[in-house]
């Protein structure tokens, strides 16, 4: 991703446009599995983030299980996340919005 910032705000947008937790949110690219997968993956996680906070959970207690999440997606698609670079981006847009949402829910 070009910057995690701009990540961030496209998954934001993402979900302010979805209607419902519940209808699936279309992604297309010509492989999907480089930042398609990320993003997916992402928004994924952090539909769990949000169940978990929702259910009254505190954030420094929230556990997500990113290799299950990914090995659901990869039975899939094979290749989604396939390198460190892509894991570790995802891993570090998903530690800053359990911070930002977390701290919101909790004020």
């Amino acid at each position: 991703m070009p910057s995690e910032k701009l990540f961030v705000s496209l998954l934001d947008r993402i979900e302010v446009l979805s209607t419902s937790e519940k209808l699936p949110v279309a992604i297309n690219c010509l492989d999907g599995v480089g930042k398609t997968g990320s993003t997916a993956v992402s928004l994924e996680i952090r539909s769990k983030i949000r169940e978990q906070i929702a259910a009254g959970i505190p954030p420094e207690e929230i556990t997500i299980n990113l290799p299950e999440t990914i090995y659901a997606f990869r039975k899939q698609r094979r290749n989604v996340l396939a390198n460190e670079q892509q894991l570790s981006q995802v891993a570090s847009t998903l530690h800053t919005y359990v911070k930002a949402v977390g701290w919101a829910s909790q004020k």
